[in-house]
């Protein structure tokens, strides 16, 4: 379903009559706007002011409610003097409260983006969200005359999907506390072609309510800010410790770019997009002998060493600095991003390994597990410290046979599996359940000795 709401006759005509849209002349509430229907597009006429269109949007999203996230509502506002062509807004700041939001920008488009001018912007954007999730509105403004075409024709691409998704880090919001930093610097000169949009607080834009993980996880942005407060956090019983009784992890990013369907982050964080924090060097002041350090327990941080870098600090941080244990979890494929670098011993490089099949069901956008294994292989032959995580085991249907042969495949690739530091086994846990299913893991470890392969559990 497409919801237009505009403050005039003239906005909305083109619109009308590009949707065959008719005058609703009967409806069972009382309404005193017009509205126009055809048979998947509604559009409401506000009369101006920013009041009657907050009344007008709840008006049109009550009478036709939305049943799908891929409906979208969009605002129409009119033409700002001097102005030719069409502003797809991707911020918006009211005014009366001081308050910033900022619209999601999914699809591909030709439009100036910029901050929004008109009020009803803010007031439309706030009223939908009560009804919608943030991703599922759209705000233009200086729509009028002959450039509601090229608006129209868009919006139709977008609903055949001829307009494809932006591409990851498409926009990236820079904290201003964190523009100062080199790292920040670095980040934008290698994304010259992404929209650079400043922020006073991260949270701005990754922590607002009615947000959709999923939508969000098309098209995910890069939030840069600097952290504050903690540093450093105790790890939780939930993840292994490997008998450390000074285990942390560290939060220098947020939120990973695979979409793995039983990652915990999902319940964790509101949005799919990144945040990375400029002043790792932080991070690195509250280290003290004797931790273990998981550097990538709320992302993988080695999937966007390309981009960010962070895995090669924390190794030379480690070099320098003997009495500490990091672990650098990962899913990722990109082992030649720190290949490099000598091998660290108090480093250890963690590789999360699936079977194919559930790879395919259920690690989506992760490397296969053959890029997997070589760069496992990869570093145990530069002699790099390596250790093998399957977890979770997914109890899905023939998933014994499914892990037997995982454990057939790499034991084909590796060899001898004592070089590996150990090989970590853990079921599906959550931090709200009782996850000490005995007989479940009495099964997996079944399956696992079977093969010959001694295996640590993750949660003891």
């Amino acid at each position: 379903m497409l919801y237009f709401i505009t403050e005039n006759y003239a906005e909305a005509e083109k619109f009308i009559k590009a949707y065959k849209m008719k005058k609703q002349l009967t409806l069972d509430v009382t309404v005193r706007f017009d509205v126009f229907k055809s048979t998947d597009v509604a559009l409401i006429i506000s009369g101006g002011g920013t009041a009657y269109s907050a009344a007008a949007v709840g008006c049109l999203l009550t009478i036709y409610p939305s049943s799908s996230n891929e409906d979208r509502l969009i605002s129409i506002s009119a033409e700002i003097k001097g102005k030719a062509e069409p502003i797809l807004c991707n911020e918006i700041h009211d005014e009366a409260t001081g308050k910033y939001f900022y619209p999601f920008i999914q699809k591909n488009h030709n439009f100036i983006e910029q901050l929004a001018r008109n009020a009803v912007s803010a007031v439309v954007f706030q009223a939908a969200s009560r009804f919608l999730f943030r991703e599922q509105i759209i705000i233009f403004e200086n729509v009028s005359g002959e450039n509601a075409e090229a608006v129209i024709k868009w919006i139709d691409g977008c609903v055949s999907n001829e307009v494809k998704d932006l591409p990851m880090f498409s926009h990236i919001y820079v904290e201003n506390a964190a523009e100062s930093y080199e790292l920040t610097s670095k980040i934008k000169n290698n994304f010259k072609n992404s929209v650079i949009i400043p922020i006073k607080h991260y949270k701005d834009v990754f922590s607002p309510k009615g947000q959709c993980f999923e939508l969000r996880k098309k098209s995910p942005k890069l939030v840069i800010a600097e952290k504050t407060g903690a540093f450093l956090y105790k790890g939780s019983e939930n993840c292994p410790s490997y008998g450390s009784s000074e285990f942390y992890y560290a939060t220098d990013i947020l939120n990973c770019i695979y979409d793995c369907s039983y990652c915990y982050l999902r319940r964790l964080y509101p949005s799919a997009d990144v945040v990375m924090f400029a002043n790792i060097e932080d991070t690195f002041s509250e280290v003290r002998d004797g931790m273990y350090i998981c550097v990538s327990y709320n992302s993988d941080m080695l999937a966007l060493e390309g981009v960010i870098g962070f895995v090669r600090r924390w190794i030379v941080f480690a070099s320098e600095n003997g009495g500490v244990t990091i672990e650098v979890r990962t899913k990722s494929a990109s082992f030649a991003s720190i290949s490099g670098i000598s091998p660290v011993n108090n480093v250890i490089l963690a590789w999360t390994l699936s079977p194919d099949k559930i790879t395919e069901d259920h690690e989506k956008r992760t490397p296969s597990l053959s890029a997997r294994l070589s760069c496992v292989k990869s570093a145990l032959d530069m002699g790099w410290r390596v250790r093998i995580c399957i977890d979770p085991v997914l109890t899905v249907e023939n998933y014994e046979t499914m892990y037997s042969e995982l454990c057939d495949r790499i034991k084909e690739t590796i060899g001898d599996l004592s070089r590996l530091d150990t090989i970590s086994v853990g079921n599906l846990r959550f931090p709200d359940k009782n996850n000490d299913d005995e007989a479940e893991r009495e099964k997996i470890t079944d399956v696992f000795k079977n093969k010959g392969i001694d295996i640590t559990w993750a949660a003891e």
